[in-house]
């Protein structure tokens, strides 16, 4: 009586009853079945084999079976992941990672990243949990019906983990955790200079306005698909303002003059709002400048 479960084909062959995986073989006496019964076979430096639920195979003479057999791969309510155990927090070797970009590591389970991973990365990446979970725990005391995108929600599982065994498709996430962590903290201290709340009364979107504007700081949003510069004003009104700028912009160093000499400039366009994680802020669509 033995059992399997894996990847690879096994092959039962009747007549010398013998199973075959890899560059292992067993013997076994001679039955007319076998029944896989959440029994295990020992295979080499203590490799351990088991298959749930019972299975029995009767008057078998060469037949071979595989993983595909025992589970529905296109049911829709079945994800297949691949589950990775670090020696690591993912997200302190993502730390390590942001540190050291200018050596060219790329991947998180690259051994050169476990080899400088600090005392300083893990206490980072212990602040960056901290600062996530309590951000998802005010979103969810404040907002009625908070929304939950696919990243949200794949963030919160890479959060509510030790981030040493890791599902496959969490390591993007994790990569880019650092990198979020320090623009979310540069927006936070926006907020604290501005009005967070309000910016539709002072928001005509059916007709075109005029702004005074006065610079505030410039934050660089870097992902995997876009990279731009945000340039943060503060209107007269003390409402936060935004404008998105492309890092290959024509305009770009005529907008970065006036934020180096922290003038304030005039702008004419249509004016919209725009909230993030309850923070209001104005945005304009096909500005002119009036004046600088």
């Amino acid at each position: 009586m033995t059992a399997y479960n894996g990847n690879s084909l096994t092959q039962l062959t009747g007549k010398q009853r013998r199973i075959i995986m890899a560059s292992q073989t067993l013997s076994t006496t001679p039955l007319s079945s076998i029944t896989y019964n959440n029994l295990s076979i020992n295979g080499a430096q203590g490799a351990s084999y088991t298959l749930s639920p019972a299975v029995t195979l009767q008057g078998f003479s060469n037949l071979t079976t595989n993983a595909n057999d025992f589970v529905d791969i296109n049911n829709p309510f079945v994800k297949k992941y691949e589950i990775y155990d670090l020696a690591e927090d993912v997200i302190a070797l993502a730390v390590t990672q942001e540190r050291n970009k200018g050596n060219g590591y790329i991947k998180l389970t690259d051994p050169n990243i476990f080899k400088k991973v600090t005392q300083e990365d893990r206490d980072k990446a212990i602040a960056i949990r901290n600062y996530y979970n309590k951000k998802f725990t005010y979103i969810g005391l404040t907002e009625t019906h908070p929304h939950r995108s696919g990243y949200r929600q794949d963030l919160q599982k890479l959060l509510s983990s030790d981030g040493k065994k890791i599902q496959e498709n969490l390591f993007g996430i994790a990569y880019w955790l650092p990198t979020f962590y320090e623009y979310d903290l540069q927006r936070d201290s926006i907020k604290q200079e501005v009005l967070t709340k309000g910016c539709d009364e002072v928001c005509n979107k059916f007709s075109t306005s005029t702004v005074s504007l006065t610079p505030l700081k410039r934050i660089r949003r870097k992902t995997k698909r876009t990279d731009f510069y945000e340039y943060w004003f503060k209107t007269s009104d003390n409402y936060g303002f935004l404008l998105p700028t492309k890092i290959d912009n024509n305009l770009l160093g005529f907008i970065e003059y006036f934020f180096n000499t922290n003038q304030s400039i005039t702008l004419n366009g249509k004016m919209h709002t725009k909230t993030l994680d309850n923070f209001e802020y104005l945005s304009m669509h096909n500005w002119t400048l009036l004046k600088a």
